[in-house]
């Protein structure tokens, strides 16, 4: 059986159930954190069966929670893969750290003058405020 197929039959035994409306979101997602807890005892108990069902109910809550929410899992799934895919980063003690891109800023300066007029924290706002005036120059910064 395929993902969406698995997916599907858990779409329909929730909506059997009564549990696919957007009212039952807050509901669903406190469900998935109590799978979760029995995830993490399975864990600290070395308990492979108890690991795989509890693995298993996760799975189940998050597919209700995205469907409750007008959304299927693999999309979900599919979102988090492309933004993670190409992200650097370092496993510091078992846990990846994602790499920050660094902030830009973009100060404001007279070309003549030492003076800064203006500090923005986008390229759009700063051209806005210097428009029109050839004495100012957008410097852009790297920050954080």
């Amino acid at each position: 059986m395929t993902f969406n197929e698995l997916e599907e039959k858990v779409h329909l035994w929730a909506l059997d159930k009564g549990l696919v409306t957007k009212d039952n979101t807050k509901q669903q997602a406190l469900k998935t954190v109590e799978e979760v807890g029995e995830l993490c005892k399975a864990i600290l108990d070395d308990n492979k069966d108890e690991f795989i069902d509890a693995v298993g109910d996760v799975m189940v809550t998050l597919i209700i929670l995205a469907r409750q929410n007008g959304l299927c899992a693999l999309t979900c799934l599919q979102t988090a893969w492309d933004e993670i895919r190409d992200r650097e980063g370092e496993t510091v003690e078992g846990i990846f750290k994602k790499k920050e891109k660094a902030k830009k800023a973009y100060l404001i300066q007279h070309k003549d003058k030492l003076l800064n007029l203006g500090l923005f924290d986008t390229r759009d706002k700063a051209v806005k405020y210097a428009a029109g005036n050839n004495n100012l120059a957008i410097v852009e910064m790297e920050i954080g």
